[in-house]
C-alpha cells in the first residue's frame, strides 16, 4: 500500500544542462586582457556572463 508521501519522491525530467565554465577561479588579466586562469580573453569573458544572465532571465518567464 502506498501512501500519499510516495508522491513526492517522483524522478523529475531531467533538465538541459548549461555548458560546463572554463573558469578555475583564478581570475586575473594578463597585459593582453586574457585570464591567466582560463585563458580567455575579457571579451569572451564578458560575453559569457551576459548569455548566461540572459538564460536565467528566459526561464524565469517559462520560455
Amino acid at each position: 500500500m502506498k501512501n500519499a508521501g510516495d508522491q513526492r519522491h517522483k524522478a523529475k525530467k531531467p533538465q538541459a544542462s548549461a555548458p560546463a565554465s572554463p573558469c578555475v577561479g583564478v581570475c586575473q588579466l594578463d597585459e593582453q586582457q586574457v585570464c591567466i586562469g582560463c585563458g580567455r580573453h575579457v571579451v569572451e569573458i564578458t560575453a559569457a556572463g551576459v548569455e548566461a544572465a540572459r538564460a536565467r532571465s528566459l526561464k524565469l518567464q517559462g520560455s
